[in-house]
Order: C-alpha cells, then structure tokens, then sequence
C-alpha cells in the first residue's frame, strides 16, 4: 500500500510528510455535489532519503499491517459496543435506555483499552513506512 505525500518538515531524522486522503467520490467531487473537502493527515517517517521540505515522496506501508490497524482501531471498539447493547438487551432484559448506556459503557472502555495497548512499549502497534522517491 503506497500514498504520495509533500514533506512538510524535518527533524531529528525524521519526515512529517503530508498525505491528501482521497474522498468518496473518487476525486471528481464535481460529479457528486457533496461538497467533500479532503484534508491531509501528517505522518512521521525516517528520512532515509534525506529529503528536504517541499518534496513529494512516497510513502510504501506493509497492506497486512495496514489491514490488521484497521481491524483493531475500528472492528474492536463496534465489537464492544454491539456486545454491550445486544447483551444488555438479550440477557439481562434490560431497557433501550440501560442497553445504549452499557454499549456506550464498552465502547469507551475499549477505546481506553486500545490507547494503553498502543502507548505501550512491549506491544508492537508502530506502523513502519519507508519513503520512496516519486
């Protein structure tokens, strides 16, 4: 999996470069009329090719750690909330109310479960890119 991106800093060895996401529509935001703005996100890559601010790369990332990211960032936390209101509701018969609330519950418990996985040092959750010349 590859993007280009524009390098927008350097330090220490290090590239913020900033990456266009691509819309819905494809790019033809014309055609759809949806009026969609794409922002850039900055990612912080090694600099092994010494590029200087201003350049456009590319930045190559592993498609099965890109897809195993994806799965826990956005599978896990709707996993939680589904449990907590599907269970509430079934098992504990309990109101829409109190099974919203519970979801809820477990979908913040697995947000905070997913930071402190990913701020820990002994769980690898860095995603290594390496830039490319364009």
């Amino acid at each position: 999996m590859y993007k280009n991106g524009t390098v927008v800093s350097i330090a220490d060895k290090m590239a913020v470069i900033e990456v266009i996401r691509t819309s819905a529509c494809g790019e033809n935001c014309a055609s759809c009329k949806g009026g969609c703005q794409t922002n850039g996100i900055l990612v912080k890559v090694e600099n092994t090719l010494e590029a200087q601010k201003g350049d456009i790369v590319r930045i190559d990332a592993d498609t099965k750690r890109v897809l195993k990211f994806s799965s826990v960032f956005y599978l896990i936390p709707l996993v939680f909330l589904m449990v907590g209101i599907l269970g509430t509701s079934v098992f504990l018969k309990g109101s829409d109310l109190v099974s919203l609330l519970v979801g809820t519950l477990l979908l913040a418990i697995s947000l905070f479960l997913i930071h402190k996985l990913t701020k820990d040092s002994h769980i690898n959750f860095k995603l290594t890119s390496v830039i490319r010349r364009f």
